[in-house]
């Protein structure tokens, strides 16, 4: 099946039917072993276990997956690492039965410093992708700076979402409010929140965000806080039951995108769209 075109993309928004995004990857590397410095490594290292868990949340039924390019430049491998992260998650939305979208995942920071290389890098891709994510903006100013890079990079549709505090502000002290009004008059396709202490804490974000934008919402909250045990494993709160009905309260309160962050499985996926499709009828 062929890659989600940007066409097929703005048809599904339009239709207003759920979409979902899929849950987190490092957390998934880690939990099966991985050491968190060397996630973007996996890449090259182990390209079997990447596309693994991407194709396990496309049988979950996420319409969207995330690439493993997520991570701050370190090292002299970081450009091939993240060219191959973005051609494993290609490839695996190429071989699904479905049209799957591609998200390229990366912080402001490297959208900002490193656009050149990121330009070159959508340019080298087995397919060109057609979506750029800037997931987890703590700052108003900087996610402003990296949206201006990423024009050059020239992605057909971008998405940029933010890092709430459970008081609903940015590190920074940014609102919801001030932060679409913002992305809304940089030209943003698609704005959002992801990550958080808990997926209901971006209830109440989401819906200050869609009262004051028609712009799509992408939102991914996190599984919880993740607490770790005596044998050094991290483990989150959040079930996938408890994560799938506040999906339903994040679509109600305006998201047109609801996925996942740090802790999100495949199983959560599964549940949300379980339970938003059943929610329809």
């Amino acid at each position: 099946m062929a890659l989600l075109s940007t066409d097929r993309f703005w048809d599904r928004v339009s239709s207003g039917s759920p979409m979902f995004s899929d849950g987190a990857m490092g957390s998934e590397l880690i939990g099966q072993g991985i050491n968190a410095e060397d996630v973007l490594r996996t890449n090259l290292l182990d390209e079997r276990i990447v596309r693994s868990i991407h194709d396990a949340y496309i049988s979950a039924g996420a319409q969207f997956i995330t690439s493993n390019t997520f991570g701050c430049r370190g090292g002299s491998d970081w450009y091939s690492e993240c060219l191959a992260g973005a051609n494993i998650a290609l490839n695996a939305a190429i071989a699904a039965s479905d049209e799957i979208g591609v998200w390229l995942s990366f912080p402001p920071l490297v959208v900002a410093d490193e656009t050149n290389a990121l330009r070159d890098l959508f340019d080298s891709a087995s397919i060109r992708p057609s979506m750029l994510l800037i997931e987890t903006c703590t700052t108003l100013e900087l996610a402003c700076e990296a949206i201006r890079s990423a024009r050059l990079i020239g992605p057909e549709v971008l998405a940029v979402t933010a890092h709430f505090g459970a008081n609903g502000t940015l590190p920074d002290g940014a609102t919801a409010e001030e932060w679409v009004e913002a992305l809304d008059s940089e030209g943003v396709h698609i704005l959002g929140a992801n990550c958080g202490d808990k997926p209901e804490t971006l209830v109440n974000i989401t819906s200050r965000m869609r009262n004051t934008t028609a712009s799509p919402l992408l939102v991914q909250p996190s599984a919880g806080v993740p607490k770790k045990d005596r044998a050094g494993r991290w483990h989150y709160s959040v079930e996938p039951d408890r994560f799938a009905k506040a999906a339903v309260k994040l679509r109600d309160a305006g998201a047109t995108i609801v996925g996942g962050c740090c802790g999100v499985t495949p199983k959560h996926i599964a549940a949300t769209r379980s339970r938003l499709l059943q929610s329809q009828r």
